[in-house]
Parts: C-alpha cells; structure tokens; sequence
C-alpha cells in the first residue's frame, strides 16, 4: 500500500450506507471485470493467432481492436473510481461518458426515491441500521 502523495484524503470519510453502497458496487464491478478477463483471454489468442496466419497489410487488426475494445470497456466499468469519494485521484483519466457507474447512479436514484416515499426500501433501511449498530455495539465491549 502507498503512503504517498497518492494517498492525500481529498474528501470527508463516507457514511454507512455510501461504504455500504460502494462496497456492493465494487463486488459488481469486480465481476464483470473477471468475466471480461475470462472472455478475452481466449479471444485474444484466437484474433492474435487470426492476424498472425492471415498477415496482410493491417496485421495485428483484429487483436488490436479487441485491445480497443478492452481499453474502452475497462474506463466504462471504472473499477476504482469510488476511490476518488476520499483519496485524490492519482492522475485524470478519460472516463467515458456514460459508463456503468451512470447505471449504478440511475438505480441508486430509484431506490432513493422509493425510500423517501416510505415504501419497503424504508423498512429495510431501518433493519439494517439497527443490526450494524448492535453489531458494532458487541464489538465494541469485547475490546
């Protein structure tokens, strides 16, 4: 782990439900990166073995665009950007402009306005404050 100009807190320690929030949003974002890895980790070497045989004057273009295609796809899922919620980026990056953190983001606002409307999402909210503050409540008088 860095302990240097990378790791300058930039913004205030999120609350429950954002670390909650980015937490599951990390693990979606981890699978979808993995299952991109497994896909093109075979395709690669099929579209690299393609443009090797085939040769011509563009050689390499099918790898290349897959490695594009990669590229694009790896900004759009934003693996570690909620990093930026309390650390200063580490240097700017493009960003597409509509990416999977704009889907989260979309689906954060539903629930949202289902919750201030009273309804399940309410209720819910309420149980799981309750069962982490008991939680942490038990870890505290075992120290």
């Amino acid at each position: 782990m860095s302990t240097g100009k990378d790791m300058e807190i930039s913004g205030n320690a999120p609350d429950r439900w954002t670390l909650i929030r980015d937490l599951v949003v990390f693990q979606g974002k981890l699978f979808l990166d993995g299952l991109m890895d497994i896909i093109l980790s075979p395709v690669s070497l099929v579209l690299g073995t393609i443009d090797l045989i085939t040769g011509g004057p563009t050689g390499g273009d099918r790898f290349y665009r897959l490695l594009h295609f990669g590229r694009r796809a790896d900004s759009w899922i934003n693996l570690f950007g909620d990093a930026d919620r309390l650390y200063k980026p580490i240097s700017p990056t493009h960003r597409y402009d509509s990416g999977l953190d704009d889907i989260v983001d979309h689906l954060e606002d539903l629930v949202r306005r289902q919750h201030e409307k009273g309804g399940v999402t309410a209720a819910a909210k309420d149980t799981i404050d309750e069962a982490i503050d008991r939680l942490q409540a038990g870890l505290k008088t075992r120290r």
